[in-house]
């Protein structure tokens, strides 16, 4: 077995672009459209702090199931992709699927604010609700760098 050690891949043509061929050999793609430009896994109890993170700046509480999370280095445009995310939250012994989703209207270069809440499984809406000890929302963002 063969193995590649570098500290810096580079395109040969393009500096930002390199090329990686499918599975199958049929298609290729820009390796970096691929990857995950930010990414962050945190709480909403009490403080909203961050369990960790790759480009993110910041968090800051927006009130109850609302944060904010603000990125080290800005996306180029507000067009990227905010993901939802799922956690579990568990309370006196009962779990409830715990889903976190972009809040619409609030995307920007550099932040963008989720809401939380959980799903009972009724079947209801899904009310913002901050999570409990121990509890993690996790949610990554696709598009490009500035």
């Amino acid at each position: 077995m063969s193995s590649i050690l570098v500290d810096n891949l580079t395109g040969k043509t393009t500096a930002g672009s390199v090329t990686v061929t499918s599975e199958h050999g049929a298609k290729t793609m820009q390796l970096q459209q691929g990857l995950a430009k930010a990414w962050t896994s945190w709480t909403t109890n009490t403080n909203h702090s961050v369990y960790d993170s790759l480009n993110n700046a910041g968090i800051v509480d927006g009130g109850t199931g609302i944060t904010t999370l603000s990125y080290t280095n800005l996306f180029n445009n507000v067009d990227y992709t905010a993901t939802t995310g799922t956690a579990m939250y568990a309370s006196s012994g009962d779990q409830f699927a715990y889903e976190t989703w972009p809040k619409p209207g609030t995307n920007a270069t550099d932040s963008h604010a989720y809401t939380g809440g959980f799903n009972n499984n009724t079947g209801s809406n899904i009310t913002p609700h901050d999570m409990g000890t121990g509890n993690r929302c996790y949610v990554a963002n696709f598009g490009d760098l500035a």
